[in-house]
């Protein structure tokens, strides 16, 4: 048997006093021989995988630990579009998940999208009993977007939402971030094409 592990590519995205946000991808691949001899080979991709760093603690979330909301955008191009619908991530690095019971337990972020118009064209609770969360399809429909978030009880966070360019990484990689001390924070999480977001989520279809 063969294992080959290539080096692990890690990224800063955020940095606070209390610590530091960051992303990381690694790739390995092993190759083998069935009894009859044929060779066989296998391929893991961890890509993507969100990490807060500090003296105290050390909070993972990876990208296969997520729930899939229901897209907003119901169409046939949703669905067969080759570039990325706009989407967004949520985050939360305070709660300790719950693998075994995912749907208890997480923080409610409530969030509201509008477009120039001031339509609104997405508004929902989103709970974070599992760590990562996904709402893909929110608009296939370039412009500008208001997007504000909140947490039960907490103040509100806005973030004007450019998408005016469809297939750049502000469609794909709008991350609302619950921080590891409680805060809810909204950034764009691209550093490049190696460790950033992929624009194929994991919730493409």
């Amino acid at each position: 048997m063969e294992i080959t592990v290539e080096p692990a590519r890690v990224t800063v995205v955020h940095t606070t006093d209390s610590g530091y946000y960051v992303l990381s991808s690694c790739r390995g691949s092993a190759r083998y021989f069935d009894p009859d001899g044929s060779p066989s080979s296998a391929t893991r991709n961890a890509s993507s995988v969100a990490h807060f760093v500090s003296d105290e603690l050390h909070r993972r979330i990876p990208f296969n630990a997520y729930r899939c909301e229901r897209p907003v955008v119901q169409t046939a191009t949703a669905n067969n579009s080759d570039e990325p619908l706009a989407r967004l991530q949520i985050y939360d690095f305070e709660t300790e998940p719950d693998y075994e019971h995912p749907e208890q337990g997480g923080r409610t972020v409530d969030v509201t999208v509008r477009n120039a118009d001031e339509e609104v064209i997405l508004e929902q609770a989103y709970q974070t009993s599992l760590p990562l969360t996904v709402q893909p399809a929110v608009t296939e429909t370039p412009g500008s977007y208001t997007l504000a978030a909140s947490l039960t009880d907490g103040p509100t966070v806005q973030y004007e939402w450019d998408l005016s360019t469809p297939g750049t990484p502000s469609w794909w990689a709008l991350c609302l971030v619950i921080t590891a001390g409680g805060n809810l924070a909204i950034k764009q999480w691209y550093p490049n094409g190696e460790v950033g977001v992929p624009p194929n989520g994991v919730c493409r279809h």
